[in-house]
């Protein structure tokens, strides 16, 4: 049964080593451990590297009734936080329904070569599934999260997180690694100063430092979101390939190292982050392996500024505020980059810079101002609208790709040079011409009269439409019962 055990002021424990279903309750996680409850432990002192100072070996019962561990500071010294399972081993270790609230694992920033201090590490065959993790602070590590994964058919997986109000600053190499993890949200989080020096970081570690480095391997990942985040400062200790959150699936593309398991990954959205002052801000596919993932990736309402090369050499992939190095598209619409004139590089204004090296980037309409506060309604040229949904794009093209458009939908576009080609891909759409892009101040307003003053032809527009879809299922259906 549960046992609960509240724990009183001034306490400094050991290791702890947590092998049935209990709450742990502290009385802080701050450093005075005259008022607050620090478990510490060295790797030295426990006689082994490859544990945590917190060893969780049972599962909870629910998600209403889980293992607690509450108002702690954890001191790892030379080993993990907290683990599931043992360091680069396979323990096959299988732990559910953790909840962490208000816990302060913080290391010393001495050794990152040895990878040792982990905030959370999962081993390479165990699973973790239904944490809640509740303000809490991964700090001055090596790695704040370090979640690893055996690459061959093991079905391990580390899913159904959630992250709220936690800090993963400070760290020697990453804020968070991962190599297995879904249905994952991250919410209100700080990932800060990570990768900041060079110091004691082995060579082959320090071109890869990052802020988040979602390095997914064997196995179908998806669903990961982070939203209101903080996402700055990162890998600005000479990271060559620096970043500060990137999202890749491993095997894929020209990958061969991973090619016989591949990672599947899908569905990726990053909403309302700050993304500032990084080596690189967001990247997605791994530099020069052409990954076919991440899929359906969106960043929406994020502030993507001063993100630019502090590397001193010049043998670094593609720097910017969004790098595509996957081949799949990157929905990146609504964005603030520090700049009116929306992204530069590869986009058409000033700010930061986005980068096409492999799949393409659809960047506009971007937002005018910063978010909050910014409307999207920005494209440095002139606009298409789909009056059924309301949406605005800054090329026809988009407006037919959209998932959103169905049959018999009205794409409107407004005077101007277009430079692309069109393809319906078999959609029974219309497209529209109005004279309406700069007669009213917003493209609200534009839909409006477009509507108001063109109500006739658009109902006309519509009845031939019908007509046409009428005609064409006859079409099919006749063809069916011929065969």
């Amino acid at each position: 049964r549960d046992v609960e055990r509240s724990r009183g002021l001034g306490d400094v424990y050991k290791r702890q080593l947590i092998d049935r279903h209990v709450q742990i309750i502290g009385a802080g996680s701050s450093g005075d451990p005259s008022s607050n409850s620090i478990i510490t432990q060295s790797a030295a002192g426990a006689g082994d590297t490859k544990i945590g100072v917190v060893q969780l070996a049972a599962p909870g019962v629910s998600s209403s009734d889980p293992i607690l561990i509450k108002n702690f500071r954890i001191k790892p010294d030379g080993l993990a936080g907290i683990s599931v399972g043992r360091f680069t081993e396979s323990t096959n270790t299988r732990i559910s329904y953790v909840k962490l609230e208000n816990v302060k694992v913080i290391g010393n920033n001495t050794n990152p070569s040895t990878e040792q201090e982990r905030g959370l590490y999962v081993d390479k065959t165990s699973s973790l599934k239904y944490m809640d993790v509740l303000d809490c602070s991964f700090d001055s590590l090596t790695y704040g999260w370090y979640l690893h994964k055996d690459v061959s058919s093991d079905t391990s997986t580390v899913s159904d997180v959630l992250v709220e109000n936690t800090s993963f600053t400070h760290n020697n190499l990453k804020g968070i690694y991962v190599e297995k993890l879904r249905k994952a949200t991250f919410t209100n989080c700080t990932f800060s100063e990570n990768g900041f020096s060079s110091s004691g970081v082995p060579s082959y570690f320090l071109p890869w430092m990052a802020g988040v480095d979602i390095n997914l391997k064997a196995g179908t990942n998806s669903n990961l979101t982070f939203e209101n985040c903080e996402i700055t400062n990162n890998a600005l200790g000479g990271a060559k390939e620096g970043v500060g959150l990137t999202v890749k699936g491993r095997g894929t593309g020209s990958d061969p190292s991973y090619a016989a398991y591949p990672a599947i990954v899908d569905n990726i959205r990053i909403t309302g982050c700050n993304v500032t002052n990084n080596e690189r801000g967001l990247r997605f596919g791994e530099p020069g392996k052409n990954n076919t993932g991440p899929t359906n990736v969106e960043v929406r309402d994020c502030n993507i500024t001063g993100n630019v090369k502090t590397y001193s050499g010049s043998d670094g992939s593609a720097y910017g505020g969004l790098v595509n190095q996957s081949t799949a598209t990157v929905n990146a619409q609504c964005n603030w980059w520090g700049d009116i004139s929306g992204p530069g590089g590869d986009g058409p204004g000033t700010g930061d810079a986005i980068a096409k090296v492999s799949g393409n980037i659809v960047y506009g309409p971007w937002l005018d101002g910063a978010y909050p506060g910014g409307t999207c309604d920005q494209c440095g040229g002139p606009t298409v609208t789909n009056l059924n949904t309301s949406e605005l794009f800054c090329d026809i093209q988009e407006a037919i790709d959209d998932p959103n458009v169905i049959d018999s939908d009205i794409i409107v576009v407004y005077p101007g040079t277009y430079g692309e080609n069109i393809n319906f891909k078999g959609k029974r759409i219309c497209q529209f011409i109005t004279k309406y892009l700069h007669t009213y101040p917003t493209w609200r307003e534009n839909i409006d009269k477009t509507l108001k003053d063109h109500a006739e032809e658009i109902k006309e527009l519509k009845d031939k439409i019908k007509l046409i879809e009428t005609s064409v299922k006859k079409d099919e259906q006749a063809d069916k019962s011929k065969n």
